[in-house]
């Protein structure tokens, strides 16, 4: 057990802090998006005077603590509907856009919002599902009345939130039932942020890959808000495809990617599958070492892929260093073979309800049979003569 380090939260929400600091950051790139054949790019600068003009005018409208929905692609316009909605004293509710049509009525319901940021092509369902709630479309024109950034308002003034504020609600699927709400507050959300900016996965000027989905907590929590948190550069390919991530990553410069186990699968079976191409003897010679990169990373902790392999970090980019995973249970077989191909790998365990981080291995430090240490201030105790059964207590 770590016994809780002293952390003193304050009253007001840091998370509105590092809201309005934004702007500050100026030219910085804070999202890098990919077209079909294009790439743009959004500075610190416009994200945050657009957060705070959607916040502005968003705030005029809700309730504090009123529940309202994000349901679209994961594009720059559903960032920044995120952060006004939390800088505007809402609880941003992001949901799936692969929700049936009555899981989707449901939690509308559920949530009790009256308020729902979309794309036109969710917008039927929307209004279907509840004909009583307000729609904002997050693809909308400049000019459309109803988009986003007509509700702008830069001079409204903005609430105060505090630390035990409610700031998100995620529908999680149970054994049972329909998907259930689970709320977080900002304190809750702020000491992920400080365990993640203490973990050694970022450095400073990063670029992070985020090929997740946003409405489950991993990705939108320490994929999302960190990077913002600590004023690095977030990257968001085109498509999930393979040539997609692979451009992103390359013309992206990413050095760090937030992940989960299917991903890194697919990554490696790539990797395999273009030396099987390659041809017998260059195949041959391949798997060869990538055995004896994993036998010196395994028994003696020397990381020799990048120079064994310098090839594969030629056309990835020699800059990609970490590849962060939670999610699920990563195999150990395939955690040693990312680190055989000289990258660092770090892993984490978690729970919604937990906003997500419970364990950390950091990278360079892995050990692929756990899942971590607890981090500083979580206590869990593992009941061994239970089936499965763990308790654990946090702030």
């Amino acid at each position: 057990m770590n016994e809780p380090e002293t952390y003193t939260y304050e009253n007001r929400s840091r998370l509105d802090q590092v809201i309005d600091g934004l702007a500050d950051r100026k030219d910085k790139p804070m999202l890098l998006t990919w077209t079909a054949n294009e790439h743009e790019s959004w500075s610190y600068g416009d994200v945050g005077e657009q957060v705070r003009a959607l916040a502005g005018g968003l705030c005029k409208h809700i309730s504090r603590g009123e529940a309202v929905v994000l349901l679209g692609a994961d594009r720059p316009p559903w960032v920044i509907a995120a952060l006004a909605i939390i800088r505007a004293g809402g609880v941003v509710t992001p949901l799936d856009v692969q929700l049936p049509d009555d899981t989707l009525a449901h939690v509308l319901r559920d949530s009790g919002a009256s308020w729902v940021f979309t794309t036109s092509n969710h917008l039927a369902r929307v209004r279907n599902s509840a004909p009583e709630v307000r729609i904002v479309l997050l693809d909308a024109e400049v000019q459309d009345e109803n988009g986003w950034r007509t509700l702008a308002d830069s001079e409204a003034d903005l609430p105060e939130n505090c630390a035990d504020d409610r700031a998100a609600l995620f529908y999680t699927s149970g054994t049972t039932g329909p998907p259930k709400g689970v709320p977080l507050s900002h304190k809750n959300i702020e000491f992920q942020l400080v365990t993640v900016a203490e973990s050694g996965i970022t450095r400073e000027s990063d670029h992070v890959l985020l090929p997740l989905p946003l409405h489950h907590v991993y990705p939108f929590v320490i994929g999302m808000l960190a990077p913002v948190w600590l004023g690095l550069t977030l990257v968001i390919p085109y498509a999930l495809t393979g040539p997609q991530l692979m451009r992103a990553i390359r013309d992206g410069q990413v050095n760090v990617i937030i992940g989960v186990p299917r991903l890194y699968a697919a990554l490696f079976e790539g990797i395999l599958s273009k030396a099987s191409r390659s041809g017998p003897i260059p195949a041959a010679l391949f798997r060869f070492v990538l055995r004896l990169s994993r036998l010196a990373r395994v028994h003696f902790g020397l990381s020799l892929g990048k120079k064994l392999l310098s090839p594969l970090h030629r056309q990835l980019g020699r800059q990609l260093r970490v590849l962060a995973c939670g999610g699920a249970a990563l195999d150990e077989a395939l955690a040693w073979n990312l680190e055989a191909l000289g990258w660092q790998v770090a892993v984490g365990y978690g729970l919604t309800e937990t906003a997500p981080l419970l364990t950390i291995d950091p990278p360079g430090k892995i050990r692929p049979d756990t899942v971590g240490r607890p981090v500083d201030g979580v206590l869990l105790r593992i009941d061994r003569h239970a089936v499965a059964e763990v308790g654990l207590r946090g702030r």
